[in-house]
């Protein structure tokens, strides 16, 4: 969601950061002569930088707050968790409880709004993809590093694709992490985004999906490993243009357009790897459960104990009732013609007291909204023995898919995947290591083929008795876990 900020607090006294336990200041120092190089009085807590430097508009201090709220939130660790709105708001919440923090009075002077998204296979393949945004080249992040990401600097804002594992050094598994970086407010100007009250606004926040999206539309894909001998020559010539960078920052406005509707054509024809679809609908899948309702932290004693410097005068009955229910369900639409408006909040699932969706078993479809909210199948306690077979036939599903996966693994053939993201359906080609075998993306597949290594032989999907012994002889189960 939201992850570095960069804010001006006006209307704050110097005092209430400088008596503040919790911030420990220092200023810049050159180690040769020792001079003081800044005036500046710098703070680091928990991810973000608090400094006091004097004015430039007159007497007086400016104090500055910039830094990554995703990392406050996790004690300065990381960043490579989801960050939902609701733990933005706790956050804000929290620096106003702490540091007296004005969330009204804090002009935003730039942030980051971002996604980590969980995908099948490694991002370096979404990177070997990647031609321009728009007609702008992206280089690499590190250039010592080539699967770390790609960036794309522009006036008002930078657009950046990366991994998120080997950016964070946290065991995530395959996560792309797409981030748009404002650098200039004017760029978020018709979604009235201009302080930090404005990030515990659902409304708000939630219509930033279509700025994601836009973006991720004016990136260019391109599949180069589509048989150029299946192409007539006039394709192939513009497989060769639309495929090169240089090719791109030399169009036009109008030939920018033209010739996206070619590409598209092309890929559409001949790639079997068409990322766009796929990488928007889990997008959009990743946007919507940013916002779906969780346990809400009280905020009567924020961090509880001596450490905390100011009382907190919230209370989370009220913050329900005036930010979920009022914010998120309001009917309330303002009119405007900014891409804003594509995505209604309707799209936003929220659970509260008052608006409880009925709830089925994942395998039967019987009704179990009188079970625990968590529940997915039906209970034993409630209808007996028979109901562990509804657990029973999910996790057998997976253990199946497990099965395929690795005799494929062991055999080094390719597979064909068919999963599904956004209730839409997709089938791709890809080698079993490629795959990241978790419960979150085996619940998504609905079935693997092994693809067959001459022509002509038809794909081999393992099962009964045959995928038993095969997992027999060359598996082994330890902790649940499948292991050589």
């Amino acid at each position: 969601m939201i992850d570095w900020i960069k804010s001006h607090h006006p209307y704050l006294q110097p005092d209430a950061w400088r008596g503040n336990p919790l911030l420990v200041y220092g200023v810049d120092v050159d180690l040769a002569t020792g001079e003081i190089i800044s005036v500046a009085q710098i703070a680091d807590y928990k991810g973000l930088r608090f400094e006091i430097r004097p004015s430039v508009k007159g007497p007086g201090a400016a104090l500055l707050l910039n830094g990554s709220l995703h990392k406050y939130s996790n004690d300065g660790l990381h960043n490579a968790n989801d960050y939902s709105f609701f733990q933005l708001v706790n956050t804000v919440k929290d620096l106003t409880a702490r540091f007296a923090v004005i969330p009204g009075a804090a002009t935003l002077h730039g942030l980051e709004i971002g996604v980590n998204i969980k995908l099948p296979f490694s991002p370096l393949r979404i990177f070997k993809q990647v031609v321009c945004y728009r007609n702008k080249p992206f280089t690499q992040i590190d250039k010592k590093v080539k699967r770390m990401g790609l960036i794309c600097c522009l006036t008002d804002y930078d657009v950046k694709l990366y991994d998120k594992q080997a950016q964070s050094k946290q065991p995530c598994g395959y996560m792309l992490r797409f981030e748009v970086k404002v650098k200039k407010m004017r760029y978020l100007r018709p979604y009235r985004i201009t302080s930090m009250a404005d990030l515990t606004e659902a409304d708000k926040m939630y219509s930033l999906i279509s700025l994601l999206i836009e973006v991720l539309h004016g990136i260019v894909f391109f599949d180069y490993s589509i048989d150029q001998r299946q192409l007539s020559k006039p394709e192939l010539n513009q497989f060769l243009m639309l495929s090169n960078p240089v090719s791109w920052a030399a169009m036009s406005k109008y030939q920018l357009t033209r010739n996206r509707q070619r590409l598209n054509d092309l890929i559409t024809k001949y790639s079997k790897r068409n990322l766009k679809p796929l990488l928007n609908a889990l997008l959009l899948d990743n946007w919507n459960g940013l916002f779906e309702a969780e346990k809400l932290q009280p905020f009567h004693q924020l961090g509880g104990g001596q450490n905390t410097c100011v009382d907190a005068t919230f209370s989370h009955l009220e913050y329900v009732g005036e930010k979920v229910a009022l914010s998120l369900n309001s009917n309330r639409r303002k009119k405007s013609a900014n891409p804003a408006q594509i995505y209604s909040l309707d799209q936003v699932k929220i659970y509260s007291a008052k608006n409880v969706q009925r709830r089925t078993c994942k395998s039967c479809g019987r009704d179990i909204s009188s079970q625990q909210v968590t529940s997915m199948f039906c209970s034993e306690s409630r209808y007996g023995k028979i109901a562990k077979s509804c657990r029973n036939k999910d996790s057998n599903r997976r253990r199946d898919l497990k099965r395929t996966i690795f005799k494929a693994m062991n055999i080094q053939n390719f597979i064909s995947i068919t999963y599904q993201v956004g209730g839409k359906t997709y089938t791709d080609t890809l080698h079993p290591s490629e795959l990241d075998i978790t419960k979150t993306w085996l619940d998504r597949i609905t079935k693997i083929d092994i693809m067959p290594v001459a022509s002509g032989e038809k794909p081999e999907t393992i099962k009964g008795k045959a995928a038993k012994q095969f997992i027999q002889s060359n598996f082994k189960i330890k902790n649940n876990e499948w292991t050589n």
